[in-house]
């Protein structure tokens, strides 16, 4: 059931207004903020340094990946890390979260 704002819920339990304060509260947190960066040719490709963007409860860092960059594919080699440690982009993003993406170092 969705509740959002509807406060009409209220006029037919109106003996229970703390019910439908606690059914908006689970309701706001299905969804979490991540902070994306983007580093290197990866922020040129993207004109842009940062974003926030809102997912589900329950999403990855390709989820991420798909919701900051407008579903576009990753590019060959993309490296992920999750508040400053790699990882697979099948790994799981918690709400506040820092995930970075950035091309893969290359040296000589």
């Amino acid at each position: 059931m969705t509740v959002g704002n509807d406060q009409s819920l209220l006029k037919h339990f109106p003996c229970f207004p703390w019910l439908f304060d606690q059914i908006t509260a689970v309701e706001r947190k299905s969804t979490m903020w991540i902070n994306v960066k983007f580093f290197a040719s990866l922020r040129e490709l993207m004109n842009r340094a940062e974003t926030r963007v809102e997912l589900p409860e329950g999403g990855s860092v390709e989820d991420v990946w798909l919701a900051a960059t407008d579903g576009r594919e990753q590019p060959a080699n993309v490296l992920a890390a999750v508040n400053m440690e790699y990882v697979d982009f099948s790994a799981p993003v918690s709400d506040g979260d820092e995930v970075a993406f950035f091309p893969p170092v290359t040296g000589g």
